[in-house]
């Protein structure tokens, strides 16, 4: 059974806050993002044409259940919405084993009152949490992280990757997909898919995972909402590239929110414990994980 880790309470906040949208007011409360842009995307890479045999929607169905279902992969996404005249970002950079319990994420909200950024270290046994910027918490002077047992990560299911990468989430209502070429992205052919999808449809496709969708992606308006999509998806049948554009026609609200994957499946190394004299533990450690993560 996947061991699932759980959600940083706080991060979840900084998403709702940052990456709601409300096309006809301000930004509502919901959850992470928009654009984005990931360093990997821009390598060069080898195309091709080829026509695959799967139904363009259904493989790109298939794609969500075979991406949340791997344990450890290597993230880099950037997700960037503007609200009227209010711009946010979300970025999230790192790997993640939900098996082995490592870890080594970073999590930043920049927006108009907001400039925050949470790190998270886990080795296995040992969990180490950073909490920086407007983030409402407050660590001890002269320390950074605060420890404790990497087996609070088990304690709940909502730091699943439903909800570090839940946007892909949007696939399920894939209809009039198209497949086009080929291409080599981290030594893996992908094919290439576009399709657009309405947001209400997204949210509804989504089904049970519905509220994870929409803690990544949570867009208000009066008016319907299009998310143009581009995929490319491994012929491990694993989504390599996910680029998402918000088109909401006339309302003042926009963005874009791209996610790349690599690392599929391979052994990730535990990372570095923090220089001990930069961290609290014990029972003032327990206390302050008490507020960011939940359960």
């Amino acid at each position: 059974m996947r061991r699932r880790t759980a959600r940083l309470a706080l991060a979840t906040v900084l998403l709702l806050s940052a990456c709601s949208a409300d096309g006809d007011s301000e930004g509502g409360g919901g959850g992470g993002s928009s654009t984005t842009e990931t360093s990997g995307g821009s390598d060069p890479s080898t195309t091709t044409t080829s026509e695959p045999d799967a139904d363009p929607d259904q493989a790109l169905v298939d794609a969500v259940d075979a991406t949340l279902a791997i344990e450890a992969f290597r993230v880099e996404s950037d997700a960037q919405l503007q609200v009227v005249a209010q711009r946010f970002r979300l970025t999230s950079s790192g790997y993640v084993d939900y098996d082995a319990l490592v870890a080594d994420i970073e999590i930043g909200v920049e927006g108009e009152d907001q400039d925050a950024n949470i790190g998270l270290l886990a080795d296995g046994t040992n969990l180490w949490v950073r909490a920086e910027g407007t983030t409402g918490v407050e660590i001890p002077d002269g320390k950074t992280w605060v420890q404790g047992e990497a087996s609070l990560l088990e304690g709940s299911d909502s730091f699943a990757p439903e909800d570090l990468i839940g946007v892909v989430l949007a696939l399920r209502a894939a209809e009039g997909s198209e497949a086009g070429d080929t291409e080599e992205i981290d030594g893996v052919e992908t094919t290439h898919y576009t399709t657009t999808v309405d947001y209400q449809d997204a949210v509804e496709a989504a089904g049970d995972d519905a509220e994870a969708f929409q803690s990544a992606l949570s867009l208000t308006s009066d008016d319907p909402v299009a998310l143009d999509l581009e995929v490319w998806v491994g012929d491990d049948g694993v989504i390599r590239r996910f680029q998402l554009e918000v088109d909401a026609g006339e309302a003042p609200l926009g963005g874009t929110y791209e996610v790349e994957l690599s690392g599929i499946g391979e052994e990730l190394e535990a990372p570095e414990a923090p220089d001990a004299g930069d961290v609290v533990s014990g029972p003032e450690a327990e206390e302050i994980l008490d507020q960011l993560i939940s359960s």
